[in-house]
């Protein structure tokens, strides 16, 4: 897939010197030829690609009412290939805008692009537009391409990289936020705030506790961390410190139990017990009782 590069300003405001360029894509041709309509806000639809959760709108009310004086970015518009009743164009960028609109009963300068024009096409101009105008979160961009790729729109992550000119390995890091479980969106709710870094220690720490099967206590720990989280107020450090307070590491949580008979110790995850001589002589003398006892020990240590 070729890459898409645009200038949405100058295609807005110089159709006739695009028209003269010897290649262009469809999308290019589209807007040189339709230009920008005003477009009254109930004949809009939010495309399905778009990449901005409500979450990070911001107050949409100031907006509405800086709109009702001037607006100061055009919102990017696909034609419908089958309108439906009013509704005729679908919104794949500038989604804050036509919704902060809708409060005002206003019309908006829309960029129209035809309904031939491509998902990938209008996906790679929402990147364009929003990498100039919009504060989107690494999160919210990581989870519209994922859905991108489940849709289908690219083949694969590389095609993605290539036609959206985004670094391989940097999109392979920051993809770390769609590991993030299903547990830890509900309890967390927004990632708008967290790094990577924050994203890749939860993942880690989620899989550790799994492997202990020590899930209850690292969801607890993240529960009571968990506004901090959405507020960007913690560190990959203070994770890990509050879940070694808290006991989600045996190493730290669970020390070694000193009795008159056995001393019980950990070796790395695994419990280890060694029995002085009178106990190893009851256990001959009595295997199976001693045994049931030990096993109820063993699991009220865990």
């Amino acid at each position: 897939m070729s890459k898409i590069k645009l200038n949405l300003d100058d295609l807005a405001a110089k159709p006739t010197a695009l028209g003269r360029k010897a290649k262009k894509s469809h999308s290019e041709t589209a807007v040189a030829e339709n230009g920008v309509r005003k477009i009254h806000h109930n004949e809009l639809v939010a495309w399905k690609h778009a990449n901005r959760p409500e979450s990070e709108y911001g107050d949409l009310a100031e907006l509405g009412r800086s709109l009702t004086e001037k607006q100061l970015q055009n919102i990017g518009v696909r034609e419908l290939a089958k309108p439906k009743g009013k509704v005729k164009y679908e919104v794949f960028y500038g989604r804050r805008r036509w919704l902060a609109a809708r409060a005002h009963d206003i019309s908006l300068d829309c960029l129209v692009v035809p309904a031939s024009t491509t998902d990938a096409e209008c996906f790679a101009m929402q990147h364009t537009e929003n990498s100039q105008t919009e504060d989107v979160s690494i999160w919210a961009q990581i989870v519209s391409y994922d859905q991108a790729l489940k849709a289908g729109v690219y083949k694969n992550q590389a095609a993605l990289a290539s036609s959206l000119n985004i670094d391989r390995k940097t999109l392979n890091r920051n993809m770390v936020f769609t590991k993030l479980s299903a547990r830890l969106n509900k309890i967390i709710k927004s990632f708008s705030n967290t790094s990577v870094k924050v994203a890749q220690t939860l993942v880690a720490e989620e899989q550790s506790a799994l492997e202990r099967d020590d899930r209850p206590n690292f969801y607890a720990v993240i529960e009571e961390l968990a506004e901090d989280i959405r507020a960007g107020k913690v560190t990959p450090a203070v994770i890990k410190r509050a879940l070694h307070t808290h006991g989600s590491n045996p190493q730290a949580a669970k020390p070694a139990m000193k009795t008159e008979h056995f001393v019980l110790s950990y070796q790395g995850k695994k419990p280890k017990i060694e029995f002085s001589k009178e106990a190893a002589k009851a256990i001959e003398a009595n295997q199976k009782k001693f045994a049931k006892g030990l096993e109820a020990l063993l699991k009220s240590c865990q």
